[in-house]
């Protein structure tokens, strides 16, 4: 509940935005920007976030909602093995590799899910042992030793990015995990930057059709060389996502939260019926 009561709203709001301005692309230049498949069978998919859950993909509407589309599937995974399954470090083995079998987009996106939930079992572990500097210390060294090792071997990386990646994303993430005190101001700073990651994200295609909506309009070539209009599309995005979360996001959220749990509360109190 909590973590969809995070993502849908502005999912929404942004395939609602980007299915009303891409009508307008289209009738300037008689295909739609970017992602083509923009019709009802795709919204109705986007609608569930269901966009990417099968295989071949196809992009539509608000195309980078495709990571939020397989990430759900993994919140589901994670949620029925708790659920009715149980939580330890072989379940997670097991769902990896189960996950790289598959081959697909899920798959893959399942396996390095259930690697970070390793990495978390990991640091909770490692806490209150009376070796936990020297665990640390030793994933140090192996987040370290690993690039400079592949740099020194001259590998190449995109036959082994796969193996590469599942194995040493979660040494970073433990590594990264540790608990670290800053100042007050740092630790606001860095939070209203982690606030405004999501809105960015869906935010950023949209204004980059509406850009392109409007030179057409204006019948100008869009400047993409320019290091000034790459500041003119970036900041304006980034000041966009600030105020979206704080205006629209937030807010949607805690309606959503208070509406839903209220209920649930309401109905763990009130009597059975007669």
């Amino acid at each position: 509940m909590y973590r969809l009561s995070r993502l849908y709203p502005l999912h929404i709001a942004t395939l609602l935005l980007v299915a009303v301005l891409q009508p307008v692309y289209f009738a300037q230049h008689g295909f739609y920007f970017v992602y083509q498949n923009n019709d009802v069978p795709h919204f109705i998919a986007q609608l569930f976030m269901a966009s990417d859950w099968l295989p071949p993909r196809s992009e539509s509407f608000n195309g980078p909602i495709w990571s939020v589309s397989v990430e759900i599937v993994d919140y589901a995974a994670f949620f029925l093995t708790l659920r009715f399954v149980t939580a330890s470090p072989l379940l997670n083995l097991v769902v990896i590799l189960a996950s790289i079998t598959f081959g697909t987009q899920l798959g893959t996106s399942l396996a390095f899910f259930y690697a970070g939930g390793l990495a978390a079992m990991a640091r909770q572990a490692v806490v209150f042992t009376r070796h936990r500097r020297m665990l640390e210390a030793m994933a140090g060294c192996a987040a370290i030793a690993v690039p400079a090792a592949l740099w020194l071997a001259d590998i190449e990386l995109v036959p082994v990015a796969g193996p590469l990646l599942l194995t040493y994303a979660p040494i970073l993430l433990f590594c990264c995990s540790g608990q670290l005190t800053l100042p007050r101001r740092i630790e606001t700073v860095l939070e209203a930057a982690g606030n405004m990651t999501y809105s960015c994200y869906l935010l950023h295609f949209p204004f980059q059709l509406a850009i392109a909506i409007a030179c057409a309009a204006m019948q100008r070539p869009i400047p993409y060389g320019s290091h000034l209009f790459w500041v003119a599309f970036v900041l304006p995005t980034l000041v966009a996502s600030h105020f979206t979360y704080r205006w629209f996001e937030a807010p949607a959220q805690r309606l959503i939260r208070s509406t839903l749990l209220r209920k649930k509360q309401a109905g763990r109190t009130s009597p059975a019926p007669l």
